[in-house]
């Protein structure tokens, strides 16, 4: 059973046009004999059905139906080169991680830096975060960047090449994610963190947000362009933009900023109109009087439709303002 699952993953990485190197690994008979076809009636060989097992990688599919969903490329394939490292040997790993698979690749950093099923080795853990991240892991984005920052991998200028990678990661995650501030080593970058501080620092959900925190401080004219192409950036299907990239922008450039939040206001985002008079709060003279007065008229409008009290009295401070009634 082991090595049928185990020529289906390599078979389907292939397919995943993942397979330069996974070829050679075939070709020197290292692998797995090619599994058998599929058979129609086979729920694995069935992706598309109703059942909820079937219908991802991670928790309910098992690592056959994993592997079936992964022919067709997509998240499913970045799901099952999680799997294939949790569940299978580490030369598995290591195979789809050659073939390209990024999260593979971050998951056998993972292995080398905790020690457990491999002989910890720093300078292999920096060389697949770098593969991984090349391939567009925001989290081995992350974990490269601060290890370069903070000297856990050696590089000849570890402050820029450090920063190289926190944008990297920072722009993978679109600048969405809210972050935590980074970790003591991103605050002082001539000490020196070790390996399994480096690699536990930071989760999936906050690593993109805490590369951006990091790079904002560090280097914020580096920062600014990427925050503000992302409070520009048209919104995915059938989603709303995350206010975070502006929100970052109005802290580094709140005359780039501005602009953009006020057409966010005018489209009706409640949160939008509040950075707007929170700026204007800030720099008075740079957001002019229509503008702060728009703001406040959209939000006490919200409010009011809601029926929801807010912390600030916008249409208290709407009346305030010369020539206004809320």
């Amino acid at each position: 059973m082991r090595a049928a699952v185990t020529s289906r993953l390599v078979a389907s990485l292939m397919a995943c046009a993942l397979a330069a190197s996974i070829a050679a690994v075939v070709s020197s008979g290292s692998a797995r004999a090619a599994p058998p076809a599929q058979n129609d009636s086979d729920p694995a060989s069935e992706p598309e059905s109703d059942d909820p097992r079937a219908l991802g990688c991670e928790e309910h599919a098992t690592l056959a139906q994993c592997i079936a969903r992964c022919t067709k490329g997509g998240p499913h394939c970045d799901a099952l080169g999680k799997r294939i490292c949790a569940e299978g040997s580490v030369d598995e790993c290591q195979v789809a991680c050659d073939g390209g698979n990024a999260h593979a690749c971050y998951a056998l950093a993972q292995i080398y830096s905790a020690g457990t099923r491999a002989h910890p080795d720093a300078a292999r853990v920096g060389s697949l975060l770098e593969r991984a991240c090349d391939a567009g892991d925001v989290t081995a984005c992350w974990h490269l960047g601060i290890g370069r920052l903070c000297g856990t991998f050696a590089t000849r200028a570890r402050t820029s090449t450090g920063i190289d990678s926190l944008e990297r990661a920072c722009s993978l995650s679109r600048a969405g994610q809210p972050g935590m501030g980074g970790p003591d080593c991103s605050y002082r970058p001539a000490t020196t963190a070790k390996l399994e501080e480096v690699m536990w620092l930071g989760q999936d959900s906050v690593a993109g947000g805490d590369a951006c925190d990091v790079l904002a401080r560090l280097a914020p004219k580096r920062a600014a362009p990427v925050f503000e192409r992302f409070c520009a950036a048209s919104p995915e299907a059938d989603d709303e933009r995350p206010l975070e990239p502006c929100g970052r922008l109005a802290d580094l450039a709140p005359g780039s900023a501005l602009p953009l939040l006020s057409a966010r206001c005018a489209k009706d985002s409640v949160d939008a109109c509040a950075l707007v008079v929170a700026l204007a709060d800030k720099l008075p003279r740079a957001v002019d009087a229509g503008t702060k007065r728009a703001a406040l008229r959209r939000l006490c409008d919200a409010y009011a439709e809601r029926r929801e009290s807010s912390q600030v009295d916008y249409c208290g401070r709407l009346k305030d303002m010369r020539g206004s009634s809320p």
